[in-house]
């Protein structure tokens, strides 16, 4: 009985240490979000080893940024609705093969050196028809990614 009990507190310590941050969030990291984004609320870092996702609320708005250790961003996500999206952003999607699909999620993407592109996560009638739309300022589809 006393070895049943101990390796059922073992088993479930383990699954509890699967979900814990593995390691502190580098000062870098922290410093980085608090100065460019000094209204976040609600932040959350997560440990990809080779980069944090941070996700926070500011201005009123869930942010997703993906930075790495040292503390460089290499993407922003901002949510929005849909009907601020640009009209060009909004006719790409209509006319695009994807204008049947129900839209999840929009939002305003940034990577540096990049111009921003706006993505719309959408769903098809089929459980494994998700995808993440990238769309130009202009409403061209650059980029379709399945999600699974």
């Amino acid at each position: 009985m006393k070895f049943l009990l101990t390796g059922l507190l073992s088993i479930c310590l383990s699954f509890s240490m699967a979900n814990a941050q593995i390691r502190n969030v580098p000062t870098e990291v922290k410093s980085t979000i608090h100065l460019q984004f000094p209204n976040a609320k609600h932040i959350d870092y997560s440990d990809y080893l080779a980069y944090y996702q941070v996700k926070f609320i500011n201005n009123d708005s869930a942010t997703t940024v993906i930075i790495t250790n040292k503390g460089k961003i290499k993407a922003t996500s901002v949510s929005m609705k849909y009907d601020d999206l640009p009209s060009a952003v909004k006719d790409g999607f209509k006319k695009s093969k994807y204008a049947d699909w129900k839209v999840k999620d929009v939002a305003r993407y940034y990577q540096p050196d990049q111009p921003m592109q706006y993505e719309i996560n959408a769903s098809g009638e089929s459980f494994l028809s998700k995808k993440n739309l990238f769309f130009s300022r202009d409403g061209q589809l650059l980029s379709d990614k399945q999600v699974l």
